[in-house]
């Protein structure tokens, strides 16, 4: 996403409405995009598919006593389907040792 991305316009649709001047648009118009580009992160090319399908499983967390303890990986071939097509496709196998790393990382960050 480039710095030129459009933002979001409730904010300044808000802002404008409160009487906010053009300058003051233009000001948190530039902190909105600085706040998208500070949430931004690269995803190597390898490991778009995986990214892809663990984003696709984002509603499968299994949950116990208020916490989710991991993913329901039997939904993994339908949300492997929806992502078969490309260039960095990967073997199921490879898919889901990737799947269990981000997994992982989700778990640790969401604890934190």
């Amino acid at each position: 996403m480039r710095g030129d991305a459009p933002v979001s316009e409730q904010p300044i649709a808000q802002a404008r409405a409160l009487g906010a001047s053009e300058d003051d648009i233009d000001a948190l118009r530039q902190q909105l995009r600085q706040q998208q580009q500070a949430s931004l992160v690269q995803v190597l090319p390898e490991n778009w598919h995986a990214v892809s399908v663990f984003v696709s499983m984002s509603t499968q967390w299994i949950w116990d006593s208020g916490k989710r303890r991991g993913l329901q990986f039997a939904s993994v071939p339908m949300a492997r389907a929806e992502h078969r097509a490309g260039q960095f496709v990967v073997p199921l196998s490879k898919l889901m040792q990737q799947l269990r790393v981000l997994e992982g990382a989700a778990l640790t960050a969401m604890e934190g």
